[in-house]
């Protein structure tokens, strides 16, 4: 098995990569989502004025990755599939939201969304994820079990 550790490089969110633009994710403990605001500058553009659409996708598989981790799972994205809504406009804050639909075993599938500040849709993202390493849940609920065996 893969164990994945922060090495604080990630490209969007790594605090010691000069190229991150340090996304600070927070996690919705009701909804289960994870979500972050990002401004996109000159240096994300694809074409004039509008966000790259790999940007983009790496926005969406981020945010759904951290819904994962925050239930202290280790998973890595297996299969992504975007729908571009609207071009994402440089220098205008956008909002980026994940959230786990389902797991199954060693599977889990996640949606996530990106919007304006308004709300406005501007793309939609899902995602399996194949679980990877020590996934922390996982240890504790055996720890549990062979402790109440004992």
């Amino acid at each position: 098995m893969v164990e994945l550790g922060d090495d604080s490089m990630c490209f969007l969110c790594g605090s010691d990569n000069p190229f991150s633009p340090g996304l600070e994710f927070e996690y919705d403990e009701e909804t289960g989502q994870a979500y972050a605001e990002f401004t996109p500058e000159e240096h994300f553009a694809g074409y004039k004025n509008v966000m790259h659409g790999g940007i983009v996708t790496g926005l969406l598989d981020e945010a759904m990755a951290k819904a994962i981790s925050n239930q202290g799972w280790q998973a890595v994205t297996a299969e992504i599939k975007v729908r571009f809504l609207e071009p994402v406009k440089l220098d205008r804050p956008v909002v980026v939201r994940g959230i786990i639909q389902e797991r199954r075993r060693r599977v889990i599938e996640a949606s996530a969304r990106l919007e304006s500040r308004m709300g406005q849709e501007l793309a939609r993202g899902k995602a399996r994820f194949l679980m990877v390493g020590n996934n922390k849940k996982e240890q504790s609920k055996q720890r549990s079990v062979s402790n109440e065996a004992d």
